[in-house]
């Protein structure tokens, strides 16, 4: 059975707790402004061209001399004006010039910069699901960080002994993991999104920080996600913020997987602090192009060993899962 991507970074991580455990209880033997949208209007301004209407009436007036003389005074004499000549007029007609309406073409541009938290974690939570939804193809790699300076234990040799040995063989977990292509139009359900579903979302008040800034033809946007306590492995990652948007550890994965090798863990309080995803996004499109999850975890760790007893120790884990989108 093929393990899905987000539980083959959890089953690598887990690999590396397990093995620390074995390490760490054979020294006992005593993860890590807003753009104006730009609208253009073209406006069809063309002046029709005038139509010359010429019409010509012929007008032709004869008037003949009259001369009246109806009074029975003969001082009265009726006079009239001498005949005028016949006259043809041209007229030439203008008519009013009609214009045609302005048209107006608006161009679809991009929409305004995300400047809140509330939008920028909106523009995120459409730019991830539109990779599950339009299925473009990317490539994805992984690593796991766990800090050797930073391992303690009140254990005082297992302190001075754990640093060394995890830097010896650091190598088993820290190599960036070979890429893994995911093909256009295949199955991107496991593209991280808030929700790890096919339409989840991250909420703003989950949100530490949140910023985007304009590069070019894109938006750089970084998302840092506020501390969260988990006092016991959860049984379904959803079930806590941080596994809203990427695979935390769950009891499965972490305590019964060390239940095979005979180790009992008695405590697991995880703090998850400082992660984050930063991703790029055409802002034309809207397409997300690449994205980076980095999740640091510091686990108080109790595990009972056979024949050793209890051990503690304090293990910063970080993973750093990369995705570059086409």
């Amino acid at each position: 059975m093929l393990l899905s991507k987000s539980l083959k970074r959890v089953f690598a991580v887990s690999a590396a707790i397990l093995l620390l455990l074995t390490m760490l209880a054979g020294c006992g033997n005593n993860e890590p402004a807003a753009t104006e949208p730009e609208s253009t209007t073209t406006a069809c301004d063309s002046t029709a061209p005038v139509t010359e209407t010429t019409t010509e009436a012929a007008t032709e007036a004869a008037t003949e001399l009259t001369t009246a003389a109806t009074t029975e005074t003969p001082a009265e004499t009726s006079t009239a004006a001498p005949a005028s000549s016949s006259t043809t007029a041209a007229t030439t007609v203008r008519p009013t010039t009609t214009r045609p309406p302005v048209t107006t073409t608006a161009k679809p541009t991009a929409p305004a910069k995300p400047g809140t938290t509330a939008e920028i974690v909106a523009y995120f939570n459409a730019a991830a699901n539109k990779v599950k939804a339009d299925k473009p193809g990317y490539t994805y790699k992984a690593r796991t960080v766990i800090d050797e300076k930073r391992v303690s234990s009140p254990n005082r040799l297992l302190d001075k002994a754990a640093p060394p040995i995890l830097s010896m063989v650091k190598g088993f977990w820290a190599n960036w993991t070979p890429d893994e292509v995911i093909a256009k139009g295949g199955d991107h359900s496991e593209f991280p999104v808030a929700g790890q579903s096919q339409a989840g979302k991250l909420e703003p008040s989950w949100v530490k920080s949140a910023v985007c800034t304009e590069k070019g033809g894109v938006y750089d946007i970084k998302i840092v996600l506020k501390d969260e306590r988990v006092p016991a492995l959860p049984a379904e990652r959803t079930s806590t913020k941080h596994g809203q948007l990427v695979a935390v550890f769950t009891k499965a994965e972490i305590a019964d997987g060390a239940s095979r090798l005979g180790v009992k863990i008695t405590q697991f309080d995880a703090l998850y602090s400082g992660c984050y995803v930063q991703c790029t996004v055409d802002k034309a499109a809207g397409s997300m192009k690449s994205a980076t999850y980095y999740l640091d975890m510091t686990a108080e760790l109790t595990a009972r060993v056979p024949v050793l007893g209890s051990i503690s120790a304090t293990i910063p884990i970080a993973q750093e899962s990369v995705y570059a989108i086409n």
